[in-house]
């Protein structure tokens, strides 16, 4: 079976940066340029696939908002994992379906992806951006935490992500 990963780990994710502090007409013209091709963007089956991983998030984090929602002592969601799960999500290669979204019992944004029963990946997202993560290939699997990532996915996790689904 082929995987339907076929993005370059080096990408950076599907949006540029909003964050700028360019005032002159050309670059409000390319400002406009940008929003129109993510208008575009969120209208493919990988924007729609975003799309519907943002929703479940926010009702994931609205939902274990308050200390105990869990009933058995979870602390409130984070929300400060929110701006680096955004950001993970954004990495994720395309093709992918979304994941399932859930808070952790500590309160740390979860991801997960699952292809079959013994092929899954999961990650949850701390509020400094660790990433702790568990993947299951059939009878193999890896785990282990990444510090802090900027401008692209970890490499071992592209590749135990995509690994997933191949």
């Amino acid at each position: 079976m082929t995987s339907i990963c076929l993005d370059d780990p080096a990408d950076v994710g599907f949006f540029p940066s909003d964050a700028s502090n360019a005032v002159s007409e050309p670059a409000r013209t390319l400002a406009l340029q940008l929003r129109e091709i993510e208008r575009g963007f969120r209208d493919t089956w990988v924007g729609r696939a975003y799309e519907v991983a943002l929703s479940n998030m926010w009702s994931a984090l609205l939902e274990a908002r308050e200390s105990n929602w869990d009933g058995y002592g979870a602390r409130p969601a984070n929300w400060a994992s929110a701006p680096h799960a955004l950001r993970f999500l954004q990495r994720v290669p395309a093709g992918l379906p979304p994941p399932a979204v859930n808070v952790d019992p500590d309160g740390e944004i979860g991801l997960e992806w699952r292809a079959a029963p013994r092929r899954v990946f999961s990650v949850s997202i701390g509020p400094d951006g660790r990433l702790s993560y568990a993947a299951l290939f059939g009878r193999s699997s890896i785990h282990g935490t990444e510090a802090y990532f900027a401008d692209r996915l970890p490499s071992e996790l592209h590749s135990a992500l995509c690994r997933v689904f191949s």
